[in-house]
């Protein structure tokens, strides 16, 4: 046992304490950005609404459409519009164009 934590004194003193950089979170989570982001736009979550439930209302899709269309994304696919898109279509403001990299104007 002795050489077991005569080498996590060796770690520790190397990298740091593992204790030490698990205090503190170094910002805030995705969650708490995501609902930041959310109630700047104006949606507020319900008092028994999950933050995924007021994402897709957000985004105009049911929680089933959502979570469909994580799962496509998660795959690699986003040939589909994407939601944000749509909701700014029924909103009747029109998605910023993108130009292409290296394409001349």
């Amino acid at each position: 046992m002795k050489t077991v934590f005569e080498r996590v004194r060796k770690l520790e003193t190397r990298f740091g304490s593992t204790t030490e950089a698990m205090r503190e979170p170094a910002g805030p989570s995705a969650a708490e950005v995501i609902g930041a982001r959310l109630a700047a736009l104006g949606i507020v979550r319900g008092p028994n609404e999950s933050l995924a439930e007021t994402t897709a209302r957000a985004m105009g899709l049911s929680v089933r459409e959502f979570r469909a269309e994580l799962q496509r994304r998660a795959a690699g696919f986003t040939a589909r519009p994407k939601p944000l898109h749509r909701l700014l279509r029924r909103q009747g403001r029109e998605p910023a164009k993108r130009e292409a990299v290296g394409k001349a104007s």
